[in-house]
């Protein structure tokens, strides 16, 4: 056997895979219906109520407590949660097997009536058995749902609560900060929060020496020190090196810039980050019941350094102020200095504070923290509104420009158009907007933080100003997040070999940018709103939660349909679909490719195998979304009475398209004529098909017409055809000499084939010359019009070498004598013979 069998007779990987995923999903089918859930026994599903049931209670009375409710918010929440997740899974489970009990008694058939012969006894005891069943089933499924509802009643009854004890506490009021009594107890306290600092880590210190006895413990936070800073400085040196800012190129592009941007942000934030982290764990470690207090230090120092490093690290990554050229953002190189040493200065104040306020936890030193909310809402809300100013954030109009420019990819189209100048003005004036609005709000924040500190309000000004931080840091963040995410995903379209595999055009990837950059946008958006609104107390999450739980139980009749069931069910259809279109894909391009059937036999397996991807989908989706075959069956019996009278055309075009496949009167490929339309069949669709013209106009077929009316089909079987030339010559003419040079004519040309043999007839005795036909047959019948073109090229050279003549058709014109008057002789002329002048090409008359 040679190589080459040898390697035909071996699996191909691709039938492989092929193989492989129908098992798979098989498998997946036949575990699905082999391993379902059944409901537990009785006494356990009675054990499991009592215990919820006083979980429930329990929560009750602790959510009726507003201080209980706020200390234990976030684990009452959870066990709730917990709950209600566990009760809504298994009465979906209930429900499950009370339907599948129903059906079971629905295949014993109706009971009988009065008057009929009774059942045997085993039918009896088994639709007894059934009924009671689903009875058991139907009342554990209504006592979950008690618990659900228990579990909404709580979690809104927990949100009031938890806004109740906020509001109360944000009430209370102490000593104003600027009293004579409250700076001279602030100034003893703040001795005494010094002394607080010292003794901590010292007594922490001691601790440790005692308990390890040995130079080990002071060489090991050394070593873990050194350790830590070694490997993030040569994390940062390999990462700069392979991929940070090249700064001996003066003009990077946008995507290298990017990249500097995003390394920079990378060494400069989080890998310090991590060696903090692995510090601070290591500090901590053992810790907490040796030295609570340091602790806290430690938890106020860690935090204070996550704020200041991440802050910093992507104010300079983004704004870039001593590398102009390397700049992402279009802002002034003047403007971005500034603007960056003020982020600096305000995130010293942010973490200042956090550091005091982690430190003076537990202890009793109320008018010193009076009075560092009020020094810190006036120092940072000053410069927290210089960063809001609307003169540092001017954009830069001719960096737009230019940066435009770079990132175009055909570099001969105008990109400063006047279209793209009004863009840009509107966007200026937007942002011009949101930064008078912000500063407004920001400002309006600011006050009422300081003037609730100078009446002594210092957890309502702390409340005020620190959300305020916490969203600007958070909206800074997730801002960042969305706009780095959607610019690297704009790089990656732009890129030539991504467009050529998923067949883009320029239009189409800003089409998929679009959409793209709207969903990761929107999802970001989201995502930051749970944390700012739980900053601000704002019970979003709950209500959220409340709305979502009751969506999730929508009952409609005996049915409950939830978005649970509606993702599960989309989710199936997409992974299945894709499942399908991958093996299409492996069928289309590895498999058929390799048999011997031709392309309209392909195209049809193909298309087939892909309505039949769709059903599969569609069943499955069906399936995981709780519907039964039977319904299924029932809605489909529904939708044809539907279909014939609603959608009768639709219908019928559907499946003249399904006979056009599997009957295959034409295919993929063909050459067919109907209706003064001939074309090649492109494509076979659901409801028509597709023909593209010798004038490359598409034109679209409804299948129904293909299939009740004449259609002819030059390829059907084959690509030979015959094809006929009608020719005349001048009387007089070797009509022998004629037919050997027409012959001769047919024979030379390449796509005029031997057999059947081409042949000429004499067709009459015409007008004005001797007509002929050649008939002839080639094997490219869909070039039939350029091989008679090419065949009278070559006829009207033989015929001129030989000088066989194609005369014009003659008319005879009888002209009358006007000019011969009474008592003249009246004169006939002799007819002239006149050519037609036919397109300026026949010789005149003179000629």
């Amino acid at each position: 056997m040679s190589p080459a069998q040898t390697l035909r007779t071996q699996p191909a990987f691709s039938a492989v895979l092929t193989g492989a995923f129908a098992f798979v999903l098989g498998l997946l089918i036949f575990s699905t219906s082999l391993f379902a859930a059944t409901p537990e026994p009785a006494w356990q599903f009675k054990r499991q109520l009592a215990t919820w049931d006083a979980a429930l209670t329990q929560t009750a009375q602790q959510v009726a407590d507003p201080e209980l409710a706020l200390q234990h918010g976030t684990e009452i929440r959870t066990q709730i949660s917990d709950i209600r997740a566990q009760a809504q899974a298994k009465r979906a489970l209930l429900q499950k097997a009370a339907d599948n009990q129903e059906d079971l008694l629905a295949a014993l058939g109706p009971a009988p009536q009065e008057g009929d012969a009774s059942e045997s006894k085993e039918v009896k005891k088994q639709r007894r058995q059934f009924e009671s069943e689903i009875s058991d089933y139907l009342g554990r499924a209504a006592q979950m749902q008690i618990i659900l509802r228990r579990c909404d009643s709580l979690l809104r009854a927990l949100t009031v609560a938890s806004q109740s004890a906020l509001i109360i506490s944000l009430s209370a009021k102490t000593t104003p900060p600027l009293s004579w009594t409250a700076l001279t107890t602030a100034i003893s306290q703040t001795g005494a929060l010094i002394v607080h600092l010292w003794e901590s880590p010292k007594v922490w210190w001691q601790a440790r020496l005692a308990d390890a006895g040995s130079v080990w413990s002071w060489l090991e936070p050394l070593l873990v020190i050194t350790l830590a800073g070694g490997l993030a400085q040569l994390s940062n040196r390999l990462i700069k090196q392979y991929a940070g800012r090249d700064l001996s190129n003066a003009a990077p592009s946008y995507t290298r810039r990017l990249m500097g941007a995003s390394v920079d942000a990378l060494t400069t934030g989080l890998i310090p980050l991590i060696t903090l982290i692995v510090v601070w764990s290591w500090a901590i470690n053992g810790t907490a019941s040796s030295s609570p207090e340091l602790i806290q230090i430690a938890n106020g120092l860690g935090i204070a350094a996550v704020i200041f490093i991440l802050t910093t690290a992507i104010a300079k990554a983004a704004l870039t102020p001593d590398l102009p050229n390397w700049r992402v953002a279009p802002l002034f190189p003047k403007r971005a200095r500034h603007i960056v040493r003020r982020i600096t200065w305000l995130a010293i104040l942010i973490a200042a504070e956090q550091f005091f306020t982690h430190v003076a936890q537990g202890q009793e030193m109320s008018e010193l923290k009076s009075l560092i909310v009020l020094v810190y809402s006036v120092v940072a809300g000053a410069s927290f509104l210089y960063v809001l100013q609307p003169s540092l954030w001017k954009l830069d109009r001719k960096w737009i420009t230019a940066n435009a420019v770079v990132r175009q990819p055909d570099a001969n189209t105008p990109t400063t158009t006047a279209e793209d100048q009004t863009a840009l003005a509107k966007t200026i004036s937007r942002q011009k907007t949101i930064i008078r609005v912000i500063g407004l709000v920001t400002a309006l924040i600011v006050i009422a933080s300081i003037v609730a500190s100078l009446f002594g309000y210092s957890q309502l000004s702390q409340f005020l100003f620190g959300n305020l931080i916490s969203t600007a840091l958070l909206m800074t963040f997730f801002y960042s997040l969305s706009l780095l995410a959607v610019e690297w995903i704009d790089v990656a379209i732009r890129q030539e070999n991504l467009q050529d595999r998923l067949r883009l055009t320029q239009e189409g990837g800003q089409t998929i940018l679009f959409w793209i950059s709207g969903f990761i946008r929107f999802g970001v958006a989201a995502l930051a709103l749970i944390p700012i609104s739980r900053a601000w107390g704002l019970p979003l999450e709950d209500i959220g939660a409340v709305i979502f739980n009751q969506l999730n139980a929508i009952q409609i009749g005996n049915a409950t349909i939830g978005l649970i069931d509606v993702f599960d069910a989309l989710l199936v259809f997409f992974i299945v679909w894709l499942l399908f279109r991958l093996a299409r894909r492996i069928l289309q391009n590895n498999l058929l490719p390799q048999t011997r059937l031709d392309k309209g036999v392909q195209y049809s397996i193909i298309t087939v195998f892909g309505y039949i991807g769709l059903v599969a989908a569609t069943l499955l989706a069906a399936l995981a979304f709780g519907i039964e075959l039977q319904n299924l069956i029932i809605i489909a019996g529904a939708l044809s009475v539907g279909i014939g009278f609603g959608l009768q055309t639709i219908a019928n075009n559907f499946v003249s398209g399904l006979i056009l496949l599997f009957e295959r009167p034409i295919k993929v490929g063909d050459l067919i004529e109907i209706d003064k339309t001939m074309g090649h069949v492109t494509h076979i669709n659901v409801r028509r098909t597709e023909i593209l013209t010798f004038q490359n106009a598409e034109v679209m077929i409804p299948n129904a017409d293909l299939v009740a009316t004449s259609v002819i089909n030059w390829t059907h079987t084959d690509t030979v055809g015959r094809i006929e030339l009608t020719i005349g010559v001048a009387y007089g003419s070797d009509t022998a000499l004629v037919k050997e040079l027409l012959l001769q004519a047919a024979h030379s040309h390449p796509r005029i084939i031997r057999y059947p043999l081409a042949d000429v007839l004499f067709l009459d005795f015409g007008d004005s010359s001797l007509n002929f036909q050649l008939r002839c047959f080639t094997n490219v019948i869909s070039s039939r019009i350029t091989t008679l073109s090419d065949l009278r090229f070559k006829i009207d050279q033989l015929f001129r070498e030989a000088g066989i003549e194609i005369p014009f058709p003659q008319r005879t014109v009888h002209f009358a004598d006007t000019h011969n008057g009474p008592g003249k002789d009246e004169k006939t002329h002799k007819a002239d013979t006149i050519p037609p002048k036919l397109d300026g090409n026949l010789p005149s008359h003179d000629e």
